[in-house]
């Protein structure tokens, strides 16, 4: 879980921590989220591929934490929730199937489920255990 407002680290350190709470994501993902010029991030992504910190696939546009991991392409699609409520998140993080990450904003549980066309069945055979123990 990465809290958003009460952050100290150095930017190297950020995108390393945002990055390997989701394994991967769209450089331009990482570019929005921290808010900064484009040069002061390429040149916090050169660093960090340097020391080996990450990894950036120019064709595919994605950084991610190690060369062997393949980019979950529904994590990074949900992603964009985080960025559109970033102003009001307090944390978020990476979950467990059925749920592709979760967003705490004002005392508030925001679970984030992603489901193709065709999908839906099994997503609600998935939910059905969550509604016993949590409150939905």
């Amino acid at each position: 879980m990465i809290a958003v407002k009460e952050n100290r680290q150095s930017l190297e350190q950020k995108i390393v921590e945002l990055v390997s709470e989701y394994q991967a994501l769209k450089i331009e993902q990482v570019e929005k989220y921290f808010g900064l010029p484009s040069e002061t991030i390429a040149k916090a992504f050169r660093m960090l591929v340097k020391k080996g910190r990450v990894v950036l696939e120019q064709d595919t546009g994605v950084i991610k934490v190690s060369k062997g991991i393949k980019e979950d392409e529904k994590q990074i699609l949900s992603f964009w929730l985080v960025l559109d409520f970033l102003e009001d998140c307090d944390f978020h993080g990476a979950a467990h199937f059925p749920l592709v990450l979760e967003m705490y904003r004002s005392g508030s549980v925001y679970s984030v489920f992603y489901c193709m066309e065709g999908d839906e069945l099994v997503i609600c055979r998935s939910i059905q255990p969550l509604q016993q123990s949590i409150c939905f």
